[in-house]
């Protein structure tokens, strides 16, 4: 079981401000050395439609094969929220990129969450990067790069519940199950805190309790039937107030005369209320190809 309960020093926003900078000319110049330095050597990286990507070495493959593959027109991006928890930091935002290769131009707009931490020396590090589309992406085949060494984390073994908050989780993700796998929209978006923020794939940013009311509502009518729902957390970090976890999902799915396999992955921020339950603060998902 991996889990934290450490604190660290505070991290200089500042810095993160400066990270961002040098990540757009990344992106411009498609040289992954801008950025290197920053990295954690044990990163997890979590790209829509590619597995996720673990370690410092891979992550690099990972953006050469991206700038080998693409030529990048433009890109920006814009950091929304910075939110302090302690030994770590969640930094919310949103881009834009214009790439194209042999065959036509594309445009994406989506929406990422970095987690730093601080490492040795007290100098920030990110820690994990998961990033998703705010819409439909037609050539999603494309952002998979078989190259990179990647893992399908949903098939991977899952925590065990050895102390109270991995005991919570695991009734909260049980209950979530069978809330998905009964389109049950209304209890869904209970799962949230009112000032909550849900980072879905194909949809921009949903904030807050109305928009989260209506957004669960309308979604849970537009799933396929799922035969099996299996939601798996491999990684839980104790924090001031909040818990970070990792999970994953494998679903059978069948919709009319179609039907599969599909895994995902994401990131959920839980805030402890007043009461003492959990609620997710901040979610962001991506699906696996």
């Amino acid at each position: 079981m991996l889990y934290s309960t450490a604190f660290s020093q505070k991290i200089d926003h500042e810095s993160i401000r400066e990270f961002n900078k040098k990540y757009i000319k990344m992106y411009i110049d498609m040289d992954f050395s801008h950025v290197k330095q920053h990295y954690n050597d044990s990163i997890r990286v979590m790209p829509e439609f590619q597995k996720t990507v673990l370690f410092k070495e891979n992550i690099e493959k990972y953006y050469q094969s991206f700038f080998s593959r693409f030529k990048i027109k433009d890109y920006s991006r814009d950091i929304h929220e910075i939110l302090d928890l302690g030994s770590r930091i969640m930094e919310i935002g949103t881009f834009d990129i214009s790439l194209s290769d042999s065959i036509e131009t594309y445009e994406l707009k989506g929406k990422y969450v970095n987690i730093w931490k601080t490492n040795s020396d007290g100098e920030p590090e990110l820690f994990t990067e998961a990033w998703n589309y705010d819409h439909v992406v037609e050539f999603a085949e494309k952002l998979k790069f078989e190259n990179v060494p990647s893992i399908r984390m949903a098939l991977e073994p899952h925590i065990t519940i050895t102390d109270n908050v991995s005991f919570e989780l695991a009734g909260l993700n049980a209950l979530m199950e069978r809330t998905i796998t009964e389109k049950d929209g209304r209890l869904w978006a209970k799962f949230y805190d009112d000032d909550g923020k849900s980072l879905h794939s194909f949809i921009p940013t949903v904030i807050g309790r109305e928009k989260l009311d209506k957004y669960y509502l309308e979604h849970a009518t537009e799933l396929p039937v799922f035969e099996k729902l299996d939601i798996r957390t491999d990684r839980i970090d104790e924090l001031q107030g909040y818990v970070v976890e990792y999970a994953t999902a494998i679903a059978n799915w069948r919709m009319n005369e179609h039907s599969g396999v599909s895994t995902s992955k994401n990131i959920r921020l839980w805030k402890r209320q007043p009461n003492g339950s959990l609620k997710i603060y901040r979610l962001i998902a991506m699906y696996d190809l």
